[in-house]
């Protein structure tokens, strides 16, 4: 995985079907580090060409990252993190990156009373993607139940794939 990222770094795109591995490897690792204490499944469409799809290397990564560390982590329910990628519309590509975990507001809670460092990596996405087409866009929702409990995560990502 180290290779595989450090590759990665030295080039300006990659291809989806790459950035896709590079996270099922991830996630295999963070899975076997925590003593495979949370599922997950990665759900490409078929009509998805993700071998000809380039996009910015490291793009998803910081989002399952959060999900992991911060929403699946701190949760005592059984712990799930999907990743789906569809086609939108003919231009427009989506990743999901979803998860059962505890959600911001609990997250953010807790943060407080850790000291840690400021994760730059989902700033610096969005910054990133803006940069490729103003039209691509990060929305995170908060999923709740009617009472207002958190359900955890939904990263949304939108990438316009034409001119790029």
């Amino acid at each position: 995985m180290i290779r595989l990222i450090l590759d990665h770094s030295k080039e300006e795109n990659i291809s989806l079907q790459e950035e896709l591995e590079t996270v099922k490897l991830y996630l295999h690792i963070e899975s076997l580090r925590m003593n495979h204490n949370f599922d997950f499944k990665i759900d490409i469409d078929e009509k998805v060409m993700t071998e000809n799809i380039m996009i910015p290397p490291m793009l998803i990564q910081p989002f399952v990252e959060n999900a992991i560390w911060h929403g699946l982590m701190p949760s005592k329910n059984e712990k799930k993190l999907t990743i789906k990628v569809f086609n939108l519309s003919d231009d427009v590509l989506t990743i999901h990156i979803d998860d059962n975990g505890i959600g911001r507001l609990k997250s953010s809670k807790n943060k407080i009373n850790i000291n840690e460092h400021q994760s730059q990596g989902m700033a610096l996405t969005v910054q990133r993607l803006h940069y490729l087409n103003v039209q691509n866009s990060i929305i995170i929702i908060d999923k709740t139940d009617q009472q207002n409990q958190a359900l955890g995560t939904l990263v949304s990502i939108h990438l316009h794939l034409k001119n790029q």
